[in-house]
């Protein structure tokens, strides 16, 4: 081939540039794009988890007023026919058993 080659021209130099300038370009968009699905995906996960939380509160605050009875407002026993006394409403349902019986 004959002629002047354009290698190390000033038209060479831009053309380099601006592949590296879109090359660069690309991956920081592919990047961004990569953390924002994460960041949704980890809103999403703790959405979620906050969900789950409150049904498990509300399973558990359910279950304790099913188990103890809600006898300081209502007058309702619990399922096994345990009313706590008013001193306190952390009252253990009975067991029958001291502090010694059934201790390993």
């Amino acid at each position: 081939m004959t002629g002047v080659g354009i290698e190390g021209t000033p038209t060479d130099v831009l053309e380099q540039t601006s592949a590296r300038f879109a090359e660069d370009q690309y991956y920081d968009l592919f990047n961004t794009s990569g953390k924002m699905y994460t960041q949704e995906l980890t809103a999403k996960n703790y959405l979620l988890e906050a969900d789950a939380a409150e049904k498990g509160g509300l399973i558990s605050a359910g279950t304790t007023l099913a188990l103890r009875g809600d006898s300081f407002s209502t007058g309702v026993q619990g399922l096994f026919g345990k009313k706590p006394t008013p001193k306190s409403p952390y009252t253990a349902i009975d067991t029958g058993l001291t502090s010694t019986e059934g201790a390993f």
